[in-house]
């Protein structure tokens, strides 16, 4: 399943999925959107860049609960922009900084840059 934003409204960037391809245009951002709870597990998600040289990572920031409680989930969000046509790949790791083995999740987000 392939995922056309080109239609939407791209003054902020659209959600990445991933499941199928996102379609992006050159010089367009797109976000992804994590669940994490880093303050409490220690566990971050970490960007592995495939190389590709399609997108680059513009920001990555986490938001906290609205609850502000201690334990409760955050968002992991990270910006990436479209800077030449082409196929890659965004692999995220969920791990703890201090630690090079992953607890078994990673996500992988398939880009088409047009």
């Amino acid at each position: 399943m392939d995922v056309n934003f080109s239609r939407l409204d791209e003054d902020h960037g659209n959600l990445l999925l991933d499941k199928g391809t996102n379609i992006m245009n050159v010089g367009k951002k797109g976000w992804i959107i994590l669940d994490a709870n880093s303050a409490s597990t220690g566990y971050q998600w970490k960007l592995i860049s495939d190389n590709s040289g399609t997108y680059k990572l513009v920001d990555n920031f986490y938001l906290p609960s609205y609850t502000g409680a201690v334990g409760t989930p955050e968002k992991s969000i990270w910006i990436i922009q479209a800077i030449r046509p082409g196929q890659g790949s965004i692999l995220l790791v969920y791990k703890r900084s201090y630690s090079d083995e992953a607890d078994g999740k990673q996500i992988i987000f398939k880009i088409n840059i047009k």
